[in-house]
This record gives structure tokens, sequence and C-alpha cells, in this order.
């Protein structure tokens, strides 16, 4: 569906139905409950009036993510956000959009502030060992760090980097999980009935599976060793793999990620459930790994306090993008990294999980069933003109069970997911779920984080108003003004993006701003001076390859809540005069209703 307008069907009768089917049909339903529910709704009495999408996020009627433990599609009713880049927008719109003025405090965004917090600094070193997963995306071995391959690649590095076809591609030898022979029921060591009776107000899946409980979920008896890196330079930390923290510094830590990258805080109160995911770093590490696709090779944290102030953390293996598998056009999706989504204690199908509390969202949709986006920073397959991944609504993105035996670093997600966050194993769900649970409709928040674009503040704090990509200015307040000058920058990160094929091999002063909502924003530049040349690049992570919109004064776009960098980068002649200088920038913002 192209039109961003549709029928609303009349609240007296489908309220209780879309809440039955968002019950029912959560991730992974047949097609056939699809088809009935459609032909049900088709048969009540609609009124004429047609209403618009709620962009933020989606008041309209929108469709049930499908996966998980059977074959299954997602949202029959959903349809895709409007990209408002700046060819496509009509002659002016600009006077048209209403530009909030306030800060980001209003939407409980507090950016961070010097001294606010510290990273822990653990007990001693330690050697960090990560789950060997059989997939590995061929450049995970090829740097000392994360966030290298960001720059200084060669010509011949680069080509392969972005464009090769053969960039992700491995044996299927290496895949021994498929040649695996399931066991018999009998002959599993573990079964739902065994455990049922330890979580008598839970209901729980009829899952029978032999996969063990995750070492990190057990009960803390010691400090655990953790992979925190280092955003500068290799540090002993990193030859050394690993700092021991213990469960007290390990929540701090977590509640520092969140604070730093997203700018708000865990809810502390006493038996509230907050839960992390982090895209691309295995349990225990904030190492970005690649993320191989069609793996349990992300991290999910849950955290709390007790009624005594006490912290807890539990860490499990969890995916948070969609398995390879083909669910059929517009039936399977990711949800979008670096923002904050309410949950509750509610459903997943037939039995207890946490159960996403928004009607629509924006999301990925994986097109081409290959369980990545395509050009998504990640030089795997960059996907086709007729199978392109693209931006769109989608719902019912729950955290539930996966059924799933054997070896983790084995295991392939497949058809358990078509984009919800599953946790394989009856062992691991019964203990998620067990401690995640307090009372049906109690709140969760969740957090879900890439790890590439977890701030630098995080490892230290920095001088505001050094405009560098450790420290860049914060967007806070709209409407937001800046007097910069790249002539004095000493930042010299990327010379291209992906979105332009200019030379910005010149300085380039770095902003980055938390956006709690979806709307539309406007990113203008001038100057008093037409020998200075600052180019405007908009993109979704502090990435050359993340580059969602670029122009020579002004950008104004659509997008969805999340967190965005800001570069205003110095574009270089062909005789190699660098056209930097004294520059103003200009930032609005409209939240959509």
């Amino acid at each position: 569906m192209q039109t961003n307008n549709i029928k609303q069907v009349h609240f007296s009768y489908v309220s209780h139905l879309i809440m039955l089917c968002v019950l029912v049909i959560a991730c992974d339903d047949s097609e056939s409950q699809e088809t009935d529910l459609m032909s049900m709704i088709a048969g009540m009495e609609e009124i004429s009036t047609a209403g618009s999408i709620d962009m933020q996020e989606g008041s309209s009627l929108a469709g049930n993510e499908q996966a998980g433990d059977s074959a299954g599609t997602e949202g029959f009713w959903s349809t895709k956000p409007p990209v408002l880049a700046g060819s496509e927008m009509e002659a002016g719109s600009v006077d048209m959009v209403s530009w909030i003025e306030g800060d980001l405090n209003h939407f409980d965004l507090r950016p961070p502030q010097n001294n606010d917090s510290m990273l822990p600094q653990g007990e001693s070193l330690c050697a960090f060992q990560a789950t060997p997963f059989v997939l590995e995306h061929p450049w995970a071995q090829s740097s000392n760090g994360f966030r290298d391959l960001e720059q200084g690649l060669t010509p011949f590095e680069s080509n392969f980097f972005f464009e090769s076809d053969d960039a992700y591609h491995l044996p299927t030898k290496a895949i021994r999980h498929m040649d695996l022979s399931k066991q018999s029921l009998a002959e599993q060591q573990f079964s739902h009935e065994d455990s049922a009776k330890d979580l008598p107000n839970i209901v729980l899946p009829s899952h029978v599976n032999n996969l063990p409980l995750f070492e990190r979920a057990r009960i803390w008896e010691s400090p655990r060793c953790y992979q925190l890196s280092s955003f500068q330079t290799p540090s002993v930390e990193a030859e050394l793999a690993g700092i021991l923290l213990t469960e007290e510094e390990a929540y701090n830590m977590y509640q520092h990620l969140v604070r730093t990258t997203l700018w708000r805080e865990l809810d502390q109160s006493p038996e509230h459930r907050n839960v992390i995911g982090i895209r691309g770093a295995y349990p225990g590490s904030l190492n970005w790994h690649y993320n191989a696709p069609n793996q349990y090779n992300d991290t999910i944290v849950l955290l709390w306090r007790d009624e005594q102030g006490i912290a807890h953390v539990k860490e499990y293996p969890v995916n948070t993008d969609t398995g390879v598998y083909d669910f059929g056009a517009d039936n399977s999706s990711s949800l979008r990294a670096n923002r904050h989504y309410p949950y509750i204690n509610g459903w997943h199908r037939d039995y207890n999980a946490l159960q996403i509390d928004l009607p629509s969202y924006p999301v990925r949709d994986d097109t081409n069933n290959n369980g990545h986006w395509d050009s998504d920073r990640n030089g795997w397959l960059e996907g086709n003109a007729d199978g392109q991944d693209y931006n769109r609504l989608g719902t019912a993105h729950n955290i539930h069970a996966g059924n799933e035996s054997g070896a983790l670093e084995e295991i392939l997600v497949n058809i358990a997911s078509a984009g919800c966050q599953v946790i394989p194993g009856m062992e691991n769900w019964l203990d998620f779920i067990g401690h995640a649970w307090t009372n049906l409709g109690d709140e969760v928040d969740y957090y879900l984080i890439d790890a590439r674009d977890i701030s630098p503040r995080f490892w230290q704090n920095c001088t505001e108003g050094a405009g560098s990509h450790h420290c860049p200015h914060m967007i806070q307040t709209f409407p937001y003004q800046h007097q910069g000058d790249t002539s004095l920058s000493q930042e010299r990160w990327y010379n291209d993006y992906n979105c332009s094929d200019a030379d910005e091999s010149g300085p380039e002063i770095v902003y980055v701003t938390n956006l709690p909502r979806s709307g539309r924003i406007q990113v203008q530049v001038t100057t008093t001076d037409d020998s200075i040349d600052p180019d405007i690049y908009l993109l979704e992570g502090d990435d050359r390859r993340a580059c969602h919109s670029r122009d020579h004064r002004l950008v104004e776009t659509w997008l969805p809540p999340g967190r965005y960098a800001i570069i205003i980068d110095t574009w270089v002649d062909a005789n190699q005069n660098e056209k930097s200088g004294q520059y103003t920038l200009e930032v609005n913002w409209s939240p959509d209703p």
C-alpha cells in the first residue's frame, strides 16, 4: 500500500477485535488466520472518511509482525511512511510546517553532562571469550576494533567493502547445524512440562528443546568479564579483552550506556523492568562483531532493582533482526535501533511474553529476505533495484521464545523470527520471562542500541563545544543555531560519503541529536562569503556509510525516532582548494502529533 491514507474502521465494531488479533496472530500465526481476520473486517461497517496515519507511532491500524515457531507473515495493514527528501517536497511546504520551540527535556530526554556518571572501572582485567558462532562476516577478523573501517581504506578495499556481491559468502559446509538431525522428543533432556510448575502464574509456550541456560543468565556468584573496549585507541584492556565488573557495576554500566547514547534515564523504581537490546554485539561485549545474519548473536539484557535497591542483571543471546526466510511481500522487518520502545507484560500468540505497546512504528522491511538491512554500512550484499529493503510501518515485534535445540553457535534463526526479538531455548525463556514478568499489563522499557552507534561519551567525558567525532555538539533545543568555523577544526575523518561522490576531504564539524518522535527535520547552513563551501550530511550514525540525506545548503526530510549525526563537511575543488571557513547552522524539528 503506497498511500498515506486508509479507511478507519468504526471503533465500536473492531476495538476488541484489534486487541484479539494482536494476541492471536502477533508474530507467528498462519496465513489462514490472517485471511479469516481480513474477511471478518471486510464484512464490517466502515465509515467513508479517510484518516491519515500518525507517522510518530502509527495511530492507524497496522499489521502484526508474524514470525517465531512456524511460518507466518506480517502486517496486512502496513504501509510505507513518506520520505520527504528535498526533490520530493512541494514548493512552499516549509511554510506549512509548525516547528517547535523548546528542549528535549519535555520528551523525557536529558543529554548527558560532564561528570553525570562515569564508566565503572571494574575490579581487574580479564580475558573475555565470546560464543564462537559458525557464521562470521569476512571482515570481522580484518581489523583491531569495530570503528577502524570507517576511514583509511584503499580504493581497492573500499570497492570491495561497499560493492562486492561476494562480501558475505560462506561455504555451506560451515553451517553444521543444517546437517544436524533433530533428537526425538523421548531423547530430549528438557521438556516444557518439567518446568511449567516453576512459573504457575505465567502461561508458557508448549516448546520442547534441549538448549541449555546461557551462562550469563545464571545467578551471579562472582564478578564477570566484560569487553567494553575503547572508542579512541586500543588499550591494555583491549589487549586482554576484558574487565571484571560486579553485578552492581554491570547495572551502572548499562545505565551509563543508555544515558550517554539515548539521553534517557532507566526507571529505577523497585521491581520495574528495563530491557536493553544490543544489535551486533555478543552478550558481555560492546564490540561490534559485524552482525552476521540469521543467528542468535545479539544481546538482550534484563535489569531491575528489587525492594531493597539491590541491582539485578541477566544477559541472554537473542536475534534483533529478521531470520533468513521468505515470509512473503511486506511480511518481515527489523526494528530500528537507537531508540526506546514501550512494552508491557502481555501476550505472544497463546502464551505470556513481553508485548510491544504501540499499534505501529517505523521499521526496515527485509524485502529480499537475506536477514539484514541492505546498504546498512555493513559491507554485505547491497540488494538490487527489484528487491531493495525499504522503510515502512510494522507492528507486534514482541519479545518471545524460540523453540531451538542444539549448540547456540550453530543454530540458525530462519523462520523463528520475521522481526520479533527472539530468545532461543526453553531454559533461557523460562529464566527470562520468570524474572521479567511482574503482572499482566505492567510496563517494561526496551532500549535497542546498535553497537556501532554507542556514544563516545560512554567511554569518557569530553568538553562540550569541541564539535569532534569524540565530542560532538549536542542538539538538545529547537530551534537550534550555532556559529561554526570549519577552518578551525582538526577533524578529517571522512573524505567521502555513500550518498555523494563530492570530495569532502576538508575539515568537518560534528553534531548529534536524539529524536524521541517521528517528524520532519530541517537543517540549513548559510555563509557570508561565497568562497566558503560547507556541505550538510545527515547520517543515521556517525559513519560515512550511514548517509540519509545530503545537500549544499538545505536538508529537509521526515525521520523516524532515533539517534542522528549531522556533519558540516568542507568541499575541496579540483585544484585541491579547501573551501573552509565560518558558517551558521540552523536546525528545526516538527514532531508528528
